[in-house]
C-alpha cells in the first residue's frame, strides 16, 4: 500500500477531509473540508478570561459574545458548527481543544477552547502553557477519489495537521511548527 505526493505534476494521492470509522468518505466531504480552520491565539485567551469571569459569583457567560473563530472550531460535537458552514462535524476527533467539563464534545460555552493536540495533557492554557499566536487546521486523507499518482492501493489513512507559530521577540517569531497526527482508519 502506498499513498505518495509529489508537486501534484504527475497527480496525486490526497484530498481534503476526514474519513468516517470505516476508513471511506464521499465527495461533498472532501469539498466541504477544502480549506483551513485557524483560530487567533489573542481570541483564546479572551474566551479563558471571559469563561474565568463567568465563574465570579453573579456573573455568567454570554454565548454570543464568543470570538467566532473560538465559536465555530471543528471539534468534536461543537453544536455550532454547522450554523457558520452549513453542514454538521462527524462525530469523530477532529481539531484538538480543552475539553473543561471533560464530557467529550467542544461547546465553548461550556469554557472549551481551542488548543494543539497533546496525548500528554493534564492541564490546559489556562493553567501556565504558552498559547500560540496562531493555530490552523486541516484534515486530509488518501482515499477521498481514484489515485493518480501511486496506483490503487490505498492506505485509508486519516491526517489531521496542526500549524502553528508563537509571537515572540527571540528565535521562536521566525519559526512555524507543524503536528501531524496520522490516523489508520482500515481494517489492516
Amino acid at each position: 500500500r502506498l499513498s505518495a505526493s509529489t508537486y501534484r505534476t504527475e497527480g496525486y494521492d490526497y484530498f481534503s477531509g476526514p474519513l468516517d470509522v470505516n476508513g471511506i468518505t464521499e465527495s461533498q466531504t472532501c469539498k466541504n473540508w477544502d480549506q483551513r480552520f485557524s483560530v487567533n491565539g489573542d481570541n483564546i485567551k479572551k474566551h479563558i478570561q471571559a469563561w474565568n469571569n463567568a465563574q465570579l459569583p453573579g456573573q455568567h457567560l454570554d454565548c454570543t459574545k464568543i470570538p467566532v473563530d473560538v465559536k465555530y472550531w471543528p471539534a468534536q460535537g461543537n453544536p455550532y458548527f454547522a450554523e457558520k458552514y452549513g453542514w454538521e462535524l462527524p462525530d469523530q476527533p477532529l481539531a484538538a481543544y480543552w475539553d473543561y467539563n471533560s464530557d467529550g464534545k467542544y461547546n465553548p460555552c461550556d469554557g472549551d477552547y481551542p488548543m494543539l493536540d497533546d496525548n500528554k495533557c493534564q492541564k490546559g492554557f489556562h493553567e501556565g502553557k504558552l498559547v500560540p499566536a496562531e493555530i490552523n487546521f486541516l484534515v486530509y486523507n488518501d482515499n477521498g477519489n481514484e489515485h493518480t499518482l501511486s496506483g490503487p492501493n490505498r492506505i485509508q489513512m486519516e491526517i489531521q495537521v496542526n500549524a502553528y507559530a508563537y509571537s515572540a521577540h527571540d528565535e521562536l517569531n521566525d519559526m512555524t511548527f507543524y503536528q501531524y497526527k496520522l490516523i489508520n482508519k482500515s481494517q489492516d
